[in-house]
């Protein structure tokens, strides 16, 4: 499969699997972009010798988020990746990160895909949505101390 002249954007860049997901998009032909609040001047270095775009925004933000997306060329491929996680078990997860992850990890994605949709569908053309997970999704979540 080939990804030649095909615009791929991916959220959540600063982690390893949004890089990951550049990199095997990159080289199957495709032009990435990057959509991140931050990068750190590592990753930026990397970024820039593989010769992909970052752009800043937060994907809880709605503003933030539709201005990035409207900001890039069409969009062929719109990953949504970024995630977070606070590792604490149920008694012990404060309330900030609780809705920290449901902002990020369930709004994000609806906040970016939605974005990146209407940016497909305004180029006059269509796309394709893919939406990740994570090793926490299989971690069981309970009431009692795991140890």
């Amino acid at each position: 499969m080939t990804f030649a002249n095909r615009h791929a954007v991916v959220t959540g860049r600063a982690g390893e699997i949004g890089l990951a997901i550049a990199r095997r998009l990159s080289e199957k032909g495709a032009a990435v972009t990057l959509l991140d609040k931050k990068i750190s001047p590592e990753v930026a270095s990397e970024v820039e010798k593989l010769g992909f775009r970052f752009v800043t925004s937060d994907v809880t933000d709605p503003t933030s988020v539709a201005e990035a997306v409207s900001s890039l060329a069409p969009i062929d491929i719109a990953v949504a990746n970024a995630g977070v996680h606070r590792g604490a078990r149920a008694l012990d997860l404060s309330p900030q990160d609780w809705f920290l992850m449901l902002s990020v990890n369930a709004t994000g994605v609806f906040l970016f895909a939605q974005a990146a949709a209407r940016h497909m569908v305004e180029a006059g053309g269509g796309g394709s949505l893919v939406v990740t997970g994570s090793w926490v999704q299989d971690v069981r979540w309970s009431l009692a101390s795991i140890e």
